[in-house]
């Protein structure tokens, strides 16, 4: 009698960062049913005999013939933007997406439905409590950034959908992500622009961050440990913004942001200054979004995903420089830095990355002084105030502006340097 074909796993977003991550797991435990959705897989997926799946969750034809054959899904395709005006299509892929996925996944029989959520559905609060996952969802806040409310219907989505006989659904709320191998930035994009020095001021807040391959390693035990309809939050440290900005200043060289306005200022302030640069069909160094979520608390303890997942995050205190390494694909789409010499690789899940105590920038060498010219050959970003005037990348444009929005003498005079911008080209250190 012939053996009937193995099931599938099938892993949509497999090729993102944290989807990366899972089937590189996979794999290293002996896995051979991977089935990964996504536009394209790589070359070392398909070598190791992941069945790859040319599709997207928002098409009803590619969603039915992906989720045939499996006994799992692991929904993690998605899109991260907290741009305000990316509603329409997170909405499209998050809660569209999803209710076909279920609807399909149903239809063919399978059984388990892994979906990653983020932990900005539960867990966010103004006064810095830690919350866990019998809080309720603070629907007023969330709702303020289109991102984390198209997660969180989508979560609505996912549940509503999937509850039939037999059927289990678990759903993952990891936080900030970091580590290596985010090539598109969806998550590490914080870690990168301070290093470059476009973030004005430090928020007043906190946040809670994790390392994707601690966050991986929960997403296998939840196929077979994870409860119906239950939500685990994913996070290794509650920090303040502050701390977290101190412990990238010791690692890169890179000073952090000296000032720290009220709430009302910096919120206010970083719309005012996106304003402008919109006015002028021009990319802001900032989202005003990213300013107002520095603002709250995304604080939480993850108790629940260690005592029934079997999670454990590896400590942010002795595992520096693996949380913040950066891709050398990263730095080669951005002018910020040069590209990377094979020297300063070291291979780590297939790839190459970065090792960030050698790849980040020694500050003392590598921002010129702001009172010399730099030949226009050098400049890796153009100083703003070249097309938008009186706007630049340092604190006191962004505290002078927000004063003056809200009425109010600016806090200190404007140096003549200061006047002048930071250079905003960084070397590597060798």
């Amino acid at each position: 009698m012939a053996k009937k074909p193995e099931k599938k796993i099938l892993i949509t977003g497999g090729t993102g960062f944290l989807g990366a991550h899972l089937v590189h797991q996979f794999l290293e435990a002996g896995a051979k049913n991977l089935r990964v959705m996504a536009s394209s897989v790589p070359g070392w997926m398909t070598d190791a005999g992941v069945e790859p799946f040319a599709g997207s969750v928002t098409r009803p034809v590619d969603v039915a013939a992906a989720t045939k054959g499996c006994e799992a899904i692991y929904h993690l395709a998605g899109k991260v933007s907290f741009a305000y005006d990316g509603a329409a299509q997170m909405n499209k892929i998050h809660v569209e997406g999803t209710r076909l996925l279920c609807e399909a996944a149903k239809e063919n029989g399978v059984k388990n439905f892994i979906l990653a959520s983020s932990s900005g559905t539960s867990a966010i609060t103004d006064d810095g409590e830690i919350t866990d996952e019998s809080y309720p969802q603070p629907l007023e806040i969330l709702s303020k950034w289109p991102y984390y409310a198209s997660k969180y219907y989508q979560e609505k989505t996912a549940l509503k959908a999937f509850d039939g006989k037999g059927e289990r659904l678990v759903i993952l709320n990891p936080s900030l992500l970091l580590g290596s191998g985010d090539e598109r930035l969806s998550s590490t994009k914080v870690v990168l622009d301070f290093m470059a020095r476009k973030l004005p001021i430090t928020p007043s807040g906190g946040l809670n961050f994790v390392d994707a391959r601690d966050a991986a390693t929960a997403f296998m035990n939840a196929l077979d440990r994870g409860r119906h309809q239950e939500r685990y939050l994913l996070g290794a440290v509650n920090w303040t913004v502050r701390d977290f900005f101190s412990r990238l200043e010791r690692l890169t060289g890179v000073p952090a942001p000296m000032f720290s306005v009220p709430k009302k200022v910096a919120v206010a302030g970083s719309n005012l200054i996106s304003s402008f640069y919109k006015h002028w069909n021009k990319p802001a160094p900032f989202e005003a979004s990213e300013v107002e979520m520095g603002e709250y608390f995304w604080y939480f303890d993850s108790l629940k995903a260690a005592d029934e997942l079997g999670f454990a995050a590896r400590d942010p205190q002795e595992n520096a420089p693996g949380y913040y390494q950066i891709s050398p694909r990263t730095f080669s789409r951005r002018r910020t830095f040069r590209k990377v010499d094979a020297q300063d690789q070291i291979p780590n899940s297939g790839r190459d990355i970065v090792d960030s105590r050698r790849s980040i920038p020694d500050s003392r060498r590598s921002i010129p002084d702001s009172r010399r010219s730099i030949p226009d050959s050098r400049r890796s970003i153009a100083d703003p105030r070249r097309d938008v005037p009186g706007v630049g990348f340092g604190g006191n444009s962004f505290l002078r502006l927000a004063a003056r929005m809200c009425g109010k003498a600016p806090p200190f005079r404007q140096s003549p340097s200061r006047k002048r911008g930071y250079a905003a080209s960084h070397r590597l250190a060798a």
